[in-house]
């Protein structure tokens, strides 16, 4: 079982701007690093349209505290929900996916 965050049904991914201190643009950084470095904390799908989150305490340890002033999972998931996204769980070995609880 994996945590991922992908936008809600009919959003479009939002393209990271140019300019610094955006909440998106310094999440899309987060996990393009993550997901070159050490994918088993956190990468993109397949697709590249989710992003699958694999360890929350790895990811508040060692990525989270060099990008924001704060170093916790759930204030990262809100800020991502702010912007549209929405967690889902997905069991990697059935394909199965479902909605979890968001707001």
């Amino acid at each position: 079982m994996s945590n991922s965050v992908s936008p809600s049904p009919g959003a479009t991914l939002p393209k990271p701007p140019k300019e610094t201190g955006n909440f998106v643009s310094t999440a899309h950084d987060v996990i393009e690093n993550c997901s070159i470095s050490n994918p088993e904390i956190a990468s993109w799908s397949d697709a590249g349209d989710t992003v699958l989150i694999f360890s929350p305490t790895q990811l508040e340890q060692h990525y989270l505290p060099q990008y924001f002033q704060h170093n916790k999972f759930p204030s990262f998931v809100r800020q991502l929900n702010l912007y549209g996204f929405k967690n889902v769980t997905k069991e990697l070995t059935t394909g199965i996916s479902s909605s979890v609880g968001s707001s």
